[in-house]
C-alpha cells in the first residue's frame, strides 16, 4: 500500500529520522488583456480595459510526507474591468469619469483525489457522515504527517465596485482640480477546513510514535467547525486642488482631501 511504497520507492521512515519525500510542484498561469479606445466625437474619448488572470498550482506533498494523500491544488482567478470617459468641454475645461469592477476568487477546496485511509494502510477508520468524505490528518511525532486540514476546503472572494469623477479647470494662473470617489467592497469567505479530523500520535503508549500509530494509540484528537463570513464596506472621498503659478519660477500646490471609510458590516447579521 501507499504507506510503505509509492511508485517503487519506500516511504517507511528510517529508524533514526522522519520520512522525507520530493515531488514536482508546477504552476500554470493564463492571462488575457484587452484594451480599446474610441473617439465618440472630437471632444469625447472612451477607453476600455479588461484583464483576466487565472493561476493554478499543483503540489502532491504540500504539508504531507506521503505523495497523493492530500494534494494541494489552489486556483486564483482575477477579473478586472475599467471604463474611462474623457470629455473636453472647452480648451480650459475637462471632465474625466471612471467606472471600475474587480473580482478576485481564491479556491483552496479543490482536492480532486480523495482516497480512503485504508488506501494508505490505515485500517479501522470510519468516515464521519456529518462531515462527508474529508481526509483525516495524522501527525506522527518525529516521523511523518498525513493530511493538510489547514488549507483544503477554503473559498475566498473579494468584489470591488468603484465610481470616480474629476474636473479640471484652467483659469488664469490657476489650475483647479476637484473630484469624488465612491467604492463598495465585498468580502466573502467560507472555511470548512476545520471540520477535518486531526489525530496526534506521540508515542505515549509504547514510547515510539510509529509503534503507537500501527496499534492505533492516539494521544490527541481535534475537530472544529466550519466558518462563513460575508462582509461589506463603503468608502468615499473628495478632493479640491489648486496649482497656482505665482511667477515663472514659483508654483504653489494647494489641496484638500477628505476620506471616509465605513466599518465592515455583515448584511446577514452574522457579525457584530
Amino acid at each position: 500500500h501507499y504507506l510503505t511504497s509509492y511508485n517503487g520507492t519506500s516511504l517507511l521512515p528510517g529508524p533514526d529520522g522522519p520520512l522525507t519525500s520530493y515531488a514536482a510542484n508546477p504552476t500554470d498561469n493564463h492571462q488575457i488583456i484587452i484594451k480599446g479606445d474610441a473617439n465618440i466625437k472630437p471632444t469625447n474619448l472612451l477607453s476600455v480595459m479588461f484583464m483576466q488572470d487565472h493561476t493554478s498550482r499543483f503540489d502532491p506533498i504540500f504539508g504531507a510526507s506521503v505523495p497523493g494523500y492530500a494534494e494541494y491544488t489552489p486556483t486564483n482567478k482575477l477579473f478586472n474591468l475599467n471604463l474611462n470617459d474623457t470629455q473636453t468641454f472647452r480648451p480650459t475645461l475637462l471632465n474625466q469619469f471612471r467606472l471600475s469592477y474587480m473580482h478576485a476568487l481564491d479556491y483552496m477546496s479543490i482536492c480532486p483525489k480523495v482516497p480512503s485511509p485504508a488506501d494508505f494502510g490505515i485500517q479501522g477508520f470510519n468516515v464521519d457522515p456529518a462531515i462527508g468524505p474529508k481526509l483525516p490528518s495524522f501527525n506522527v511525532s518525529g516521523r511523518f504527517y498525513l493530511g493538510n486540514e489547514s488549507l483544503c476546503n477554503i473559498q475566498e472572494a473579494t468584489l470591488t465596485r468603484q465610481m470616480a469623477d474629476s474636473v479640471t479647470w484652467i483659469h488664469g494662473n490657476h489650475t483647479f482640480k476637484m473630484g469624488l470617489d465612491l467604492m463598495r467592497n465585498m468580502d466573502y469567505s467560507w472555511f470548512a477546513n476545520a471540520e477535518n479530523p486531526n489525530f496526534t500520535i506521540n508515542g505515549f503508549a509504547t514510547g515510539n510514535s510509529m509503534a503507537d500509530f500501527y496499534i492505533g494509540k492516539v494521544s490527541q484528537y481535534t475537530r472544529g467547525n466550519s466558518a462563513y463570513d460575508y462582509m461589506v464596506s463603503w468608502e468615499g472621498a473628495g478632493f479640491l486642488q489648486d496649482d497656482w503659478k505665482v511667477s515663472r519660477r514659483l508654483t504653489l500646490n494647494l489641496g484638500l482631501r477628505y476620506f471616509l471609510q465605513q466599518p465592515w458590516y455583515c448584511p446577514d447579521g452574522r457579525c457584530g
